[in-house]
């Protein structure tokens, strides 16, 4: 059932506040994808929220229920669509979702043309790279008006309005150009299109740390709707020997107990297909929940990995102690320098520690043998390096572990590169974390308060790796969304 065409049908009066008033059928032009007309009643209703009223719509509303007919207030239709996380467009998404399974079905027995399969995949490619742009600047893809007669339509559809008066070409295939059941605009499948582009910026992560160890930061805070959610960022050392850490997501808990945040993270490994046994370190804050003895995040995991050892982020109280200090004290900046290239010098030698206070607690990793092998092995690659240019100046263990690759000493001395890696991923500080949670301020807004939480992860892994996210191919993305279902349009 449809819309009743103006010309098939001749609307009645009726009496209304001391007027003669009837519907006015130009009211489906900017209504035509939920208004439905009902002759018996003389009355308007919404197909959508009808359909879907026991999972989205709050009971009272007359466009599920009797029906409205009040013609003197055209503006409750607005009010009626609401914002664009509205429980009405929310009804409207899973419509159009239903429209397309059934749409795509027909699609595939009439076939698409070489014109239609080159039209489709320009329009898919503009909708990635848009909305790969948006989610790289934070920014909303939808405006709170997005009819015809709105000056803002939000900012996807403003992009490609831009793009179509810069280029005819691109114009011919795009928007009003495009099928009116295949402009791929739709907030459902922008959704979808981001959900794909996540997915493939964590493909690249999980195959840069392959299944190399790592060390796991955990913290938690409240976004802008008082849910709470568990931030999660991998460190690893990558193949060029570098030390990354990446923020791989965030997990919404209904409580911050150390069960509730060790479940999250079971769930977020099992997706993932991490292994706990791989996990070196441990970097939480001081919370009791997090570092407790007995019921503490961190025991828990210990529990599984007793190598997964923990270090107290000391950061936060470190800096404030030390810009209250040192911004009136010129001394103390000096004595913090002096420490610090202390450190760098320290710690690129190998010979002032004792590699072996250290390879014993990772009997996992150093059998006796293998201790015995290390002790070698340290022997030669000390005489080796000493006479190497590239390894002068070094600043620290993240420069040794670099050049180690560079030269090709991470194949030669690989127990020795090994013992490397494990220092370099025991976690320092949830410094990493934190920025998350500060991006996920600027993403999730007051105005955005109803982000779904796939959405809001989403959304804010691709701004946070934004890097990665970029490096992403436009062509995994199309794929990977082109087989999410069954799709009106057809790619080959």
């Amino acid at each position: 059932m449809g819309p009743i065409q103006p010309k098939n049908h001749e609307f009645p009066f009726k009496l209304i506040g001391g007027k003669s008033r009837r519907f006015k059928a130009e009211w489906f032009d900017k209504h035509e994808n939920w208004l439905e007309y009902s002759k018996k009643k003389d009355a308007l209703f919404c197909l959508p929220c009808y359909l879907f009223k026991s999972e989205c719509v709050r009971g009272g509303d007359a466009f599920v229920e009797e029906g409205f007919s009040y013609w003197n207030k055209k503006q409750r239709l607005n009010e009626h669509v609401g914002g664009v996380n509205s429980a009405h467009n929310l009804a409207v998404e899973r419509y159009e979702n239903l429209k397309d399974e059934k749409n795509s079905i027909q699609t595939a027995f009439h076939g698409f043309s070489e014109q239609d399969k080159k039209d489709y995949k320009t329009r898919l490619e503009a909708s990635i790279i848009f909305s790969r742009y948006l989610l790289r600047m934070g920014l909303p893809f939808h405006g709170h008006d997005e009819s015809d007669e709105s000056n803002n339509q939000g900012n996807f559809i403003e992009l490609l309005k831009v793009v179509c008066y810069i280029s005819k070409d691109f114009e011919k295939v795009m928007l009003k150009s495009g099928p009116g059941n295949l402009q791929l605009i739709a907030p459902s499948i922008q959704k979808e299109i981001v959900n794909c582009v996540a997915k493939e910026t964590l493909k690249l992560i999980f195959e840069e740390l392959g299944d190399d160890l790592f060390g796991i930061l955990v913290d938690e805070s409240s976004d802008v709707s008082y849910k709470e959610q568990m931030g999660i960022v991998l460190c690893y050392v990558n193949k060029q020997g570098i030390v990354v850490e990446r923020f791989v997501g965030i997990v919404h808990v209904t409580n911050t107990s150390a069960l509730s945040l060790k479940s999250a993270i079971d769930s977020l490994f099992d997706e993932f297909k991490l292994s706990m046994s791989s996990i070196r370190g441990q970097g939480y804050d001081g919370a009791s929940n997090m570092r407790g003895e007995f019921g503490g995040l961190k025991t828990l995991i210990q529990k599984n990995n007793s190598f997964a050892y923990y270090t107290y982020c000391f950061a936060r109280q470190l800096q404030l102690t030390l810009v209250a200090t040192a911004k009136g004290h010129v001394y103390v900046v000096w004595f913090f320098y002096l420490v610090s290239d202390v450190v760098n010098v320290i710690g690129s030698s190998y010979k002032r520690r004792d590699l072996e206070e250290m390879a014993s607690f990772y009997p996992y990793d150093f059998d006796d043998v293998l201790v015995r092998v290390l002790s070698g092995e340290l022997k030669n690659y000390i005489v080796d390096v000493r006479s190497h240019i590239a390894f002068v100046g070094l600043k620290g263990l993240g420069d040794l572990a670099r050049v180690m690759v560079k030269t090709k000493k991470n194949v030669i001395y690989p127990h020795v590169y090994l013992l490397l890696k494990l220092a370099l991923i025991l976690p320092v500080a949830t410094a990493s974390v934190e920025r998350a949670f500060s991006a996920m301020k600027y993403i999730k807004t007051k105005l955005r308060n109803r982000m779904c939480d796939d959405f809001l992860n989403n959304c804010l892994l691709t701004y946070v790796e934004r890097d990665i996210c970029e490096s992403v191919s436009i062509d995994d993305i199309m794929y990977r969304f082109q087989n999410m279902k069954s799709r009106r349009g057809c790619l080959v």
